[in-house]
């Protein structure tokens, strides 16, 4: 029963955050066999995407299961 939390830049618009709930559902369903009714998503807008990436990816750089190719 996966619970998905994204962080992306403030500005997505509610199609967008609609198609990549389905995306991340579909995904989900296929790499862990989970069933559509047992994920949930959770999507958050950041006001300010380089703050939030010095407080919380940043410093995480080690751990993190894909790391982006940009820095601040």
């Amino acid at each position: 029963m996966p619970h998905v939390v994204i962080h992306v830049a403030a500005g997505r618009t509610p199609d967008e955050k609609s198609d990549l709930t389905r995306a991340l559902t579909d995904a989900l369903g296929r790499s862990l066999g989970s069933a559509e009714d047992h994920v949930s998503v959770e999507i958050i807008d950041e006001a300010d995407w380089p703050q939030f990436y010095r407080a919380q990816i940043g410093p995480k750089l080690d751990t993190l299961n894909k790391r982006p190719g940009y820095s601040f």
